[in-house]
């Protein structure tokens, strides 16, 4: 199934997509709840379907406005260098171990929201990665790859946005400016996933094909990453990690290499969906 985060005639809610509705749960339900985010870390998925699909609350699709599925109270970890890619016509290698780094929610916009270019000099190199999302269904501790993905509660779309010229600074500063990532449109249930190790996935720049892969180059499977993740820090229900992206397709001699104002980009990942945003110049807080 998928389970969306959203906002509908002014009113923010959470609930289940099927076809061309979202169902909402009654106002008791969500009080209860709150967001998308407690009803993963509260395993109430079924308890939300079933009131959901009784409130007799629905919208079509198209009167949404969709919101990030992430709770605020969840980590984002991300992973650095997991597919071959070209740096200057030098292939990546393998890494000797798996590369993380942590990612804000002041990051992070979602689907249908506006990607914003920083302002000043780091303007020249904002860029984008399109991963697949896993996103944590049970605490995970000192867990064994054998074991990690029956912990798994869902997948979603993730664009990894990033300044280039900031991460020779860090990759903290490089991979957090204020909106510039992405994330959605939903969340879609593990059960729904046949094999998350042969995903494809794409990314489309006003309408050149610029992105394209599948999750079964990435160098470390999702088990492995989990175990490794979860060998340094507990991981909880709700939290995301980011599997990292494949390189560009585009000759970067003949087509922009990075995002500018009115772009407009989609994010693909095979069984999920497509994440779409528009690119703008950013306004000061």
């Amino acid at each position: 199934m998928k389970l969306a985060q959203i906002s509908v005639k002014q009113d923010e809610t959470f609930g289940l997509i099927d076809g061309n509705k979202f169902y909402a749960p009654g106002e008791a339900f969500k009080k209860q709840y709150g967001c998308l985010g407690a009803i993963i870390q509260c395993g109430a998925v079924n308890a939300l379907v079933q009131e959901a699909k009784k409130s007799g609350i629905k919208y079509s699709l198209g009167e949404l406005v969709f919101r990030s599925p992430l709770s605020k109270n969840n980590k984002i970890i991300c992973v650095g260098i997991n597919y071959p890619k070209l740096f200057e016509k030098t292939p990546t290698k393998k890494p000797e171990n798996i590369i993380v780094f942590s990612k804000f929610h002041e990051a992070i916009v979602a689907h249908n929201s506006d990607l914003e270019i920083p302002i000043g000099k780091a303007s020249s190199t904002f860029d984008f990665e399109v991963e697949l999302g896993v996103i944590m269904g049970e605490r995970c501790f000192h867990t064994k790859r054998e074991e990690a993905m029956s912990r798994i509660f869902g997948y979603t779309i993730f664009n990894d946005g990033s300044v280039r010229n900031w991460q020779r600074h860090s990759l903290l500063a490089g991979k957090n400016f204020y909106r510039s990532s992405s994330c959605g449109p939903w969340i879609t249930t593990a059960d729904e996933i046949d094999n998350a190790g042969n995903l494809s996935l794409q990314t489309v720049l006003n309408g050149s094909v610029i992105q394209t892969a599948s999750t079964r180059e990435m160098y470390f499977a999702i088990s492995e990453i989990i175990e490794y993740i979860s060998y340094i820090l507990p991981l909880y229900p709700g939290d995301m990690i980011a599997t990292g992206s494949p390189g560009k397709v585009l000759n970067t001699k003949k087509q922009q290499s990075f995002l500018k104002d009115g772009d407009v980009i989609e994010f693909s990942v095979s069984n999920i969906g497509t994440l779409k945003n528009t690119i703008k110049k950013s306004v000061k807080i």
